[in-house]
Protein backbone atom coordinates (compact mmCIF):
# COMPACT_ATOMS: atom_id res chain seq x y z
CA UNK A 1 0.00 0.00 0.00
CA UNK A 2 3.35 2.23 0.53
CA UNK A 3 4.03 1.38 -2.66
CA UNK A 4 0.81 1.94 -4.31
CA UNK A 5 0.45 5.21 -2.78
CA UNK A 6 3.55 6.80 -3.20
CA UNK A 7 3.25 5.95 -7.39
CA UNK A 8 -0.19 7.36 -7.50
CA UNK A 9 1.43 10.46 -6.03
CA UNK A 10 4.41 10.28 -8.63
CA UNK A 11 1.47 9.49 -11.41
CA UNK A 12 -0.45 12.66 -10.70
CA UNK A 13 2.32 14.94 -10.51
CA UNK A 14 3.44 13.63 -14.31
CA UNK A 15 -0.01 14.30 -15.03
CA UNK A 16 -0.51 17.44 -14.09
CA UNK A 17 3.08 18.13 -15.72
CA UNK A 18 1.53 16.73 -18.79
CA UNK A 19 -1.29 19.07 -18.94
CA UNK A 20 1.40 22.01 -19.31
CA UNK A 21 4.22 20.81 -21.60
CA UNK A 22 2.48 20.12 -24.53
CA UNK A 23 1.47 24.12 -24.28
CA UNK A 24 5.07 25.24 -23.71
CA UNK A 25 6.84 22.93 -26.28
CA UNK A 26 6.17 22.22 -29.93
CA UNK A 27 5.99 18.62 -31.29
CA UNK A 28 9.84 19.00 -32.98
CA UNK A 29 10.87 19.52 -29.17
CA UNK A 30 8.21 16.56 -27.92
CA UNK A 31 9.52 14.13 -30.37
CA UNK A 32 13.29 14.96 -29.40
CA UNK A 33 12.65 13.99 -25.78
CA UNK A 34 10.43 11.21 -26.45
CA UNK A 35 13.48 9.67 -28.75
CA UNK A 36 16.02 10.28 -26.33
CA UNK A 37 13.81 9.48 -23.04
CA UNK A 38 12.97 6.05 -24.98
CA UNK A 39 16.37 4.98 -25.58
CA UNK A 40 17.50 6.22 -22.47
CA UNK A 41 15.20 3.74 -20.36
CA UNK A 42 15.95 1.28 -22.70
CA UNK A 43 19.60 1.37 -22.18
CA UNK A 44 19.25 1.87 -18.36
CA UNK A 45 17.20 -1.41 -18.09
CA UNK A 46 19.90 -3.34 -19.32
CA UNK A 47 23.46 -1.40 -18.58
CA UNK A 48 24.09 -3.33 -15.59
CA UNK A 49 23.34 -6.61 -17.55
CA UNK A 50 20.06 -7.07 -15.06
CA UNK A 51 22.10 -7.64 -12.15
CA UNK A 52 19.97 -5.86 -9.94
CA UNK A 53 17.51 -8.31 -9.83
CA UNK A 54 19.62 -10.48 -7.62
CA UNK A 55 20.09 -8.11 -4.93
CA UNK A 56 17.12 -9.48 -3.33
CA UNK A 57 17.94 -13.06 -3.17
CA UNK A 58 21.20 -14.00 -1.30
CA UNK A 59 21.01 -14.78 2.62
CA UNK A 60 24.03 -12.52 3.17
CA UNK A 61 24.39 -8.69 3.08
CA UNK A 62 28.01 -8.91 2.24
CA UNK A 63 26.74 -10.87 -1.20
CA UNK A 64 24.17 -8.33 -1.64
CA UNK A 65 26.18 -5.03 -1.10
CA UNK A 66 28.70 -6.92 -4.01
CA UNK A 67 26.17 -6.86 -6.08
CA UNK A 68 24.99 -3.69 -5.75
CA UNK A 69 28.56 -2.43 -6.36
CA UNK A 70 28.48 -4.42 -9.63
CA UNK A 71 25.89 -3.11 -10.93
CA UNK A 72 27.35 0.54 -10.24
CA UNK A 73 30.52 -0.14 -11.81
CA UNK A 74 29.01 -1.98 -14.78
CA UNK A 75 26.58 1.18 -15.37
CA UNK A 76 29.22 3.70 -15.12
CA UNK A 77 31.64 1.65 -17.47
CA UNK A 78 28.85 1.33 -20.02
CA UNK A 79 27.84 4.88 -19.86
CA UNK A 80 31.41 5.32 -20.52
CA UNK A 81 31.86 3.19 -23.47
CA UNK A 82 28.98 4.38 -24.77
CA UNK A 83 29.69 8.17 -24.52
CA UNK A 84 33.17 7.17 -26.59
CA UNK A 85 31.54 5.54 -28.72
CA UNK A 86 29.27 8.59 -29.69
CA UNK A 87 32.21 10.81 -29.43
CA UNK A 88 34.62 8.82 -31.96
CA UNK A 89 31.33 8.62 -34.59
CA UNK A 90 31.99 10.66 -38.00
CA UNK A 91 29.40 13.24 -38.34
CA UNK A 92 28.29 11.72 -41.39
CA UNK A 93 27.05 7.79 -39.97
CA UNK A 94 23.87 6.70 -40.68
CA UNK A 95 22.63 7.05 -37.13
CA UNK A 96 23.13 10.79 -36.94
CA UNK A 97 22.17 11.27 -40.65
CA UNK A 98 18.69 9.46 -39.46
CA UNK A 99 18.38 11.30 -36.12
CA UNK A 100 20.18 14.61 -36.97
CA UNK A 101 17.80 16.34 -34.65
CA UNK A 102 19.23 14.20 -31.76
CA UNK A 103 22.83 14.94 -33.06
CA UNK A 104 23.73 17.10 -29.55
CA UNK A 105 22.10 14.75 -27.19
CA UNK A 106 23.94 11.27 -28.36
CA UNK A 107 26.46 11.86 -25.63
CA UNK A 108 23.66 12.74 -22.75
CA UNK A 109 22.00 9.11 -23.86
CA UNK A 110 25.07 7.11 -21.83
CA UNK A 111 24.60 9.67 -18.69
CA UNK A 112 21.18 9.01 -18.98
CA UNK A 113 20.88 5.58 -19.04
CA UNK A 114 23.97 5.27 -16.48
CA UNK A 115 21.53 7.34 -13.93
CA UNK A 116 18.37 5.13 -14.66
CA UNK A 117 20.47 1.78 -13.97
CA UNK A 118 21.79 3.20 -10.83
CA UNK A 119 18.53 4.08 -9.41
CA UNK A 120 17.57 0.80 -10.68
CA UNK A 121 20.21 -1.01 -8.50
CA UNK A 122 19.50 1.18 -5.74
CA UNK A 123 15.31 0.43 -5.38
CA UNK A 124 16.19 -3.34 -5.42
CA UNK A 125 18.63 -3.11 -2.46
CA UNK A 126 16.15 -0.50 -0.70
CA UNK A 127 13.45 -2.79 -1.45
CA UNK A 128 15.90 -5.92 0.13
CA UNK A 129 16.00 -3.85 3.85
CA UNK A 130 12.63 -2.87 3.98
CA UNK A 131 12.81 0.87 3.53
CA UNK A 132 9.48 0.27 1.16
CA UNK A 133 8.82 4.10 2.18
CA UNK A 134 12.38 5.39 1.15
CA UNK A 135 11.56 3.74 -2.64
CA UNK A 136 8.10 5.19 -3.37
CA UNK A 137 9.34 8.38 -2.23
CA UNK A 138 11.83 8.34 -4.21
CA UNK A 139 9.45 7.61 -7.48
CA UNK A 140 7.22 10.70 -6.43
CA UNK A 141 10.81 13.21 -6.02
CA UNK A 142 11.67 11.73 -9.16
CA UNK A 143 7.90 13.11 -10.93
CA UNK A 144 8.54 16.32 -8.98
CA UNK A 145 11.58 17.42 -9.93
CA UNK A 146 11.24 16.26 -13.41
CA UNK A 147 7.77 17.72 -14.02
CA UNK A 148 8.73 20.86 -12.13
CA UNK A 149 11.99 21.19 -13.43
CA UNK A 150 11.25 20.90 -17.20
CA UNK A 151 7.95 23.68 -17.00
CA UNK A 152 10.19 26.27 -14.87
CA UNK A 153 12.91 25.53 -17.59
CA UNK A 154 9.82 25.95 -20.27
CA UNK A 155 8.60 28.70 -18.83
CA UNK A 156 11.99 30.71 -18.13
CA UNK A 157 15.12 29.14 -19.93
CA UNK A 158 14.25 28.28 -22.89
CA UNK A 159 11.65 26.09 -24.99
CA UNK A 160 14.37 23.76 -26.67
CA UNK A 161 14.95 20.20 -25.72
CA UNK A 162 17.60 21.13 -23.49
CA UNK A 163 14.39 22.02 -20.94
CA UNK A 164 13.07 18.44 -21.10
CA UNK A 165 16.34 16.45 -21.02
CA UNK A 166 18.27 18.00 -18.35
CA UNK A 167 15.38 18.08 -15.63
CA UNK A 168 14.67 14.14 -16.69
CA UNK A 169 18.26 13.81 -16.46
CA UNK A 170 18.56 15.39 -12.59
CA UNK A 171 15.44 13.63 -11.53
CA UNK A 172 17.03 10.53 -11.79
CA UNK A 173 19.53 11.39 -10.02
CA UNK A 174 17.95 12.75 -7.42
CA UNK A 175 15.68 9.75 -7.15
CA UNK A 176 19.19 7.94 -7.17
CA UNK A 177 20.79 10.39 -4.08
CA UNK A 178 17.71 10.14 -1.95
CA UNK A 179 17.22 6.04 -1.80
CA UNK A 180 21.40 5.98 -1.08
CA UNK A 181 20.48 8.77 1.86
CA UNK A 182 17.52 6.53 2.99
CA UNK A 183 20.30 3.13 2.84
CA UNK A 184 22.93 5.06 4.84
CA UNK A 185 24.39 2.69 7.66
CA UNK A 186 22.64 -0.52 6.26
CA UNK A 187 25.33 -1.33 3.40
CA UNK A 188 28.77 -1.31 2.70
CA UNK A 189 30.27 -0.65 -0.51
CA UNK A 190 32.42 -4.12 -1.91
CA UNK A 191 35.01 -4.08 -4.04
CA UNK A 192 37.98 -6.34 -5.60
CA UNK A 193 38.23 -8.07 -8.71
CA UNK A 194 37.83 -11.71 -7.27
CA UNK A 195 34.48 -10.59 -5.09
CA UNK A 196 33.11 -9.31 -8.13
CA UNK A 197 34.02 -12.22 -10.22
CA UNK A 198 32.87 -13.99 -7.62
CA UNK A 199 28.70 -12.76 -7.51
CA UNK A 200 29.16 -12.46 -11.38
CA UNK A 201 29.63 -15.92 -12.08
CA UNK A 202 26.67 -17.01 -9.62
CA UNK A 203 24.00 -14.91 -10.40
CA UNK A 204 24.96 -15.65 -14.48
CA UNK A 205 21.69 -16.48 -15.35
CA UNK A 206 20.56 -13.35 -15.04
CA UNK A 207 22.62 -11.42 -17.78
CA UNK A 208 22.19 -14.84 -19.90
CA UNK A 209 18.28 -15.27 -19.77
CA UNK A 210 16.72 -12.39 -17.93
CA UNK A 211 18.96 -9.20 -20.03
CA UNK A 212 18.31 -10.34 -23.42
CA UNK A 213 14.29 -10.77 -22.55
CA UNK A 214 14.26 -7.01 -21.19
CA UNK A 215 16.15 -5.57 -24.06
CA UNK A 216 13.68 -7.17 -26.77
CA UNK A 217 10.99 -5.50 -24.74
CA UNK A 218 12.34 -2.74 -24.68
CA UNK A 219 13.17 -2.46 -27.97
CA UNK A 220 9.65 -3.66 -28.75
CA UNK A 221 8.22 -0.52 -27.03
CA UNK A 222 10.80 1.79 -28.64
CA UNK A 223 10.30 0.53 -31.79
CA UNK A 224 7.23 2.47 -33.32
CA UNK A 225 8.27 6.11 -31.92
CA UNK A 226 11.82 5.29 -33.79
CA UNK A 227 10.16 4.38 -36.88
CA UNK A 228 7.87 7.14 -37.04
CA UNK A 229 11.08 9.63 -36.60
CA UNK A 230 13.18 7.78 -39.08
CA UNK A 231 9.85 7.09 -41.82
CA UNK A 232 8.36 10.50 -40.88
CA UNK A 233 9.71 13.27 -39.40
CA UNK A 234 10.74 14.02 -35.58
CA UNK A 235 7.89 16.16 -35.30
CA UNK A 236 5.39 13.52 -36.18
CA UNK A 237 7.08 11.11 -33.74
CA UNK A 238 6.16 13.78 -30.71
CA UNK A 239 2.39 13.73 -31.99
CA UNK A 240 2.82 9.80 -31.74
CA UNK A 241 4.65 9.90 -28.30
CA UNK A 242 2.02 12.44 -27.01
CA UNK A 243 -1.15 10.65 -27.52
CA UNK A 244 0.49 6.93 -26.33
CA UNK A 245 1.86 8.66 -23.10
CA UNK A 246 -1.43 10.21 -22.78
CA UNK A 247 -2.87 7.25 -22.99
CA UNK A 248 -1.44 4.51 -21.43
CA UNK A 249 -0.67 7.09 -18.14
CA UNK A 250 -4.13 6.07 -16.22
CA UNK A 251 -3.89 2.65 -17.89
CA UNK A 252 -0.81 1.45 -16.31
CA UNK A 253 -2.13 2.84 -13.19
CA UNK A 254 -5.15 0.78 -12.44
CA UNK A 255 -3.15 -1.57 -14.03
CA UNK A 256 -0.52 -1.83 -11.88
CA UNK A 257 -3.03 -2.62 -9.13
CA UNK A 258 -4.88 -4.48 -10.69
CA UNK A 259 -1.82 -6.82 -11.21
CA UNK A 260 -1.14 -6.91 -7.37
CA UNK A 261 -4.48 -7.98 -6.28
CA UNK A 262 -4.55 -10.40 -9.75
CA UNK A 263 -1.65 -12.05 -8.53
CA UNK A 264 -2.89 -12.16 -4.87
CA UNK A 265 -6.03 -13.83 -5.30
CA UNK A 266 -4.59 -16.33 -7.86
CA UNK A 267 -1.85 -17.50 -5.82
CA UNK A 268 -4.89 -18.42 -3.20
CA UNK A 269 -6.43 -20.95 -5.81
CA UNK A 270 -3.07 -21.91 -7.77
CA UNK A 271 -3.47 -25.50 -9.29
CA UNK A 272 -7.50 -25.31 -9.15
CA UNK A 273 -7.76 -24.60 -12.91
CA UNK A 274 -11.23 -24.38 -13.04
CA UNK A 275 -10.77 -21.46 -10.64
CA UNK A 276 -8.11 -20.24 -11.97
CA UNK A 277 -9.76 -19.85 -15.51
CA UNK A 278 -12.96 -18.57 -13.85
CA UNK A 279 -11.03 -15.81 -12.28
CA UNK A 280 -9.00 -15.00 -15.65
CA UNK A 281 -12.77 -14.79 -17.46
CA UNK A 282 -14.08 -12.65 -14.81
CA UNK A 283 -11.12 -10.13 -14.59
CA UNK A 284 -10.78 -10.14 -18.67
CA UNK A 285 -14.67 -9.11 -18.23
CA UNK A 286 -14.88 -6.21 -15.97
CA UNK A 287 -11.68 -5.00 -17.20
CA UNK A 288 -13.37 -5.29 -20.74
CA UNK A 289 -16.74 -3.43 -19.12
CA UNK A 290 -14.43 -0.68 -17.21
CA UNK A 291 -12.81 0.07 -21.10
CA UNK A 292 -16.07 0.43 -22.85
CA UNK A 293 -17.39 4.14 -21.78
CA UNK A 294 -13.84 6.14 -21.97
CA UNK A 295 -12.29 4.00 -25.17
CA UNK A 296 -15.47 5.04 -27.39
CA UNK A 297 -15.53 8.35 -26.23
CA UNK A 298 -11.66 8.90 -27.17
CA UNK A 299 -12.56 6.65 -30.50
CA UNK A 300 -15.61 9.37 -31.00
CA UNK A 301 -14.07 12.51 -29.74
CA UNK A 302 -10.15 12.38 -29.35
CA UNK A 303 -9.40 15.13 -31.60
CA UNK A 304 -11.67 17.64 -29.50
CA UNK A 305 -10.49 16.23 -26.33
CA UNK A 306 -6.61 16.63 -27.03
CA UNK A 307 -7.28 20.12 -28.54
CA UNK A 308 -9.08 20.88 -25.00
CA UNK A 309 -6.60 19.63 -23.06
CA UNK A 310 -3.25 20.93 -24.58
CA UNK A 311 -4.10 23.24 -26.95
CA UNK A 312 -4.76 23.56 -31.03
CA UNK A 313 -0.99 22.68 -32.28
CA UNK A 314 -1.99 18.77 -30.64
CA UNK A 315 -5.41 18.00 -32.62
CA UNK A 316 -3.04 15.60 -34.76
CA UNK A 317 -2.17 13.71 -31.63
CA UNK A 318 -6.04 13.75 -30.79
CA UNK A 319 -6.45 11.91 -34.32
CA UNK A 320 -4.03 9.61 -33.45
CA UNK A 321 -5.18 8.86 -30.25
CA UNK A 322 -8.34 8.04 -31.72
CA UNK A 323 -6.83 5.05 -33.18
CA UNK A 324 -4.74 3.98 -30.59
CA UNK A 325 -7.27 3.76 -27.94
CA UNK A 326 -8.56 0.67 -29.39
CA UNK A 327 -4.72 -0.64 -28.81
CA UNK A 328 -4.78 0.32 -25.17
CA UNK A 329 -8.03 -1.16 -24.53
CA UNK A 330 -6.79 -4.58 -25.27
CA UNK A 331 -3.56 -3.77 -23.51
CA UNK A 332 -5.78 -2.71 -20.56
CA UNK A 333 -7.55 -5.84 -20.36
CA UNK A 334 -4.21 -8.66 -20.77
CA UNK A 335 -1.20 -6.51 -18.88
CA UNK A 336 -3.72 -6.87 -15.25
CA UNK A 337 -3.81 -10.66 -15.74
CA UNK A 338 -0.09 -11.45 -17.00
CA UNK A 339 1.54 -12.43 -14.03
CA UNK A 340 -0.53 -15.69 -14.37
CA UNK A 341 2.25 -16.91 -16.35
CA UNK A 342 5.02 -15.96 -13.25
CA UNK A 343 2.53 -17.96 -10.95
CA UNK A 344 1.92 -21.23 -12.94
CA UNK A 345 5.40 -21.21 -13.80
CA UNK A 346 5.30 -20.59 -17.52
CA UNK A 347 8.18 -18.37 -17.39
CA UNK A 348 9.25 -19.55 -20.77
CA UNK A 349 6.00 -18.22 -22.13
CA UNK A 350 7.22 -14.50 -21.35
CA UNK A 351 9.97 -14.79 -23.81
CA UNK A 352 7.79 -16.20 -26.26
CA UNK A 353 5.61 -13.41 -25.90
CA UNK A 354 8.30 -10.51 -25.96
CA UNK A 355 9.90 -12.03 -29.28
CA UNK A 356 6.31 -12.20 -30.43
CA UNK A 357 5.78 -8.89 -29.78
CA UNK A 358 8.93 -7.33 -31.43
CA UNK A 359 8.13 -9.25 -34.83
CA UNK A 360 4.64 -8.25 -34.82
CA UNK A 361 5.59 -5.11 -34.35
CA UNK A 362 8.55 -4.73 -36.97
CA UNK A 363 6.16 -6.46 -39.43
CA UNK A 364 3.46 -3.86 -38.73
CA UNK A 365 6.08 -0.94 -38.57
CA UNK A 366 7.72 -2.37 -41.94
CA UNK A 367 3.98 -2.83 -43.90
CA UNK A 368 3.32 1.11 -43.17
CA UNK A 369 6.48 2.16 -44.51
CA UNK A 370 5.91 0.00 -47.72
CA UNK A 371 2.65 1.49 -47.95
CA UNK A 372 4.31 5.24 -48.35
CA UNK A 373 0.99 6.25 -45.98
CA UNK A 374 1.46 8.87 -43.49
CA UNK A 375 1.02 9.49 -39.34
CA UNK A 376 -2.75 7.90 -39.93
CA UNK A 377 -1.87 4.60 -42.04
CA UNK A 378 1.46 3.64 -39.42
CA UNK A 379 -0.93 4.64 -35.96
CA UNK A 380 -3.17 1.89 -37.55
CA UNK A 381 -0.56 -0.65 -38.50
CA UNK A 382 0.82 -0.51 -34.73
CA UNK A 383 -2.56 -0.65 -33.41
CA UNK A 384 -3.37 -3.91 -35.37
CA UNK A 385 0.26 -5.51 -33.81
CA UNK A 386 -0.61 -4.56 -30.52
CA UNK A 387 -4.49 -6.15 -30.81
CA UNK A 388 -2.93 -9.26 -32.20
CA UNK A 389 0.06 -9.31 -29.59
CA UNK A 390 -2.30 -8.48 -26.37
CA UNK A 391 -4.71 -11.06 -27.36
CA UNK A 392 -2.06 -13.64 -28.22
CA UNK A 393 -0.50 -12.82 -24.52
CA UNK A 394 -4.71 -13.53 -23.61
CA UNK A 395 -4.50 -17.15 -25.57
CA UNK A 396 -0.92 -18.03 -23.61
CA UNK A 397 -2.29 -16.94 -20.23
CA UNK A 398 -5.57 -19.00 -20.99
CA UNK A 399 -3.11 -21.77 -21.43
CA UNK A 400 -1.24 -21.28 -18.02
CA UNK A 401 -5.01 -21.13 -16.65
CA UNK A 402 -5.50 -24.85 -17.95
CA UNK A 403 -2.31 -26.38 -16.75
CA UNK A 404 -1.32 -27.80 -13.31
CA UNK A 405 2.14 -27.26 -11.70
CA UNK A 406 4.30 -28.57 -8.63
CA UNK A 407 4.92 -26.68 -5.50
CA UNK A 408 8.43 -25.20 -6.03
CA UNK A 409 11.01 -27.05 -4.35
CA UNK A 410 12.61 -24.57 -1.86
CA UNK A 411 16.30 -24.55 -1.51
CA UNK A 412 18.40 -23.34 1.51
CA UNK A 413 21.14 -22.01 0.76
Amino acid sequence: MVLLSWTAVAQLVSAGAMLVLPRLFDPQVFGIFSIYSGIVVMGGVVAAARYEFAIGLPSRDGEADALFSLCILLALAVGLCAALVFALLPEDNGLFRRFAELRPWWTWVAAGATAIAWFNAANYLALRHGCFGAVGKSKAVIALSTGVGQVLAGLFVTQGAAALIVPFLVGQLTGFALLLASLSGRFGWVGGTVRFSEVAQRYARFPKYVAPGSLLDGVAVLLPLAAVAATLSVADAGVYALADRTLRMPVTLVGSSMLQVFYKRLAEIRGNTKACRALLLTTWRNLALAAVLPGTALVLFGEPIFVWLFGATWGGAGLSAETLVVGVCVFFVSYPTSNILVVNERTRSFLIWQVAQLLAMSAALAAAAALGGGLPLMVRCIVVAQVSVGLFSMALQWHAAGQTCAEPEVKVA
